[in-house]
């Protein structure tokens, strides 16, 4: 690469462009412009870390407020999970601090602790009637 070049992919880089998109326009391979550029790698900025793939594990503040405000009107789990595009599990455990709330769907069952379940009679069970 020529000097100018160098100059060129190092001010392309400063305001963001791809170094992928450097090597397009300047027509040279990628390993070329590394090569290039490695005496200039301290002032470079660094690469950018790659996305995750997939979809996000947890929500945010407003996700969950907008989730809950939605599931208060009866819209479904799974429309409210692929509308925050996360999975049904994730939205889950998002929502567990706030299961009881006063909307049916954000109910939770309640259990009776052990010791009132044993002090309670069992019903009788139901008599059949022959004729």
């Amino acid at each position: 690469m020529t000097e100018t070049q160098i100059a060129l992919a190092r001010r392309l880089l400063a305001n963001g462009v791809t170094r992928r998109i450097i090597t397009r326009m300047l027509k040279v391979s990628r390993s070329t412009l590394y090569i290039a550029l490695k005496p200039y790698s301290a002032a470079l900025p660094p690469n950018k870390p790659i996305a995750p793939i997939g979809r996000p594990r947890t929500l945010t503040e407003t996700q969950i407020a907008l989730a809950r405000r939605l599931l208060a009107n009866g819209v479904p789990r799974r429309i409210i999970a692929s509308t925050l595009k996360v999975s049904r599990t994730t939205l889950s455990i998002a929502l567990k601090p706030y299961g009881m709330g006063s909307h049916r769907q954000m109910r939770r069952q309640k259990k009776t602790p052990s010791s009132e379940r044993d002090s309670q009679p069992e019903p009788a069970p139901p008599t059949e009637r022959r004729e």
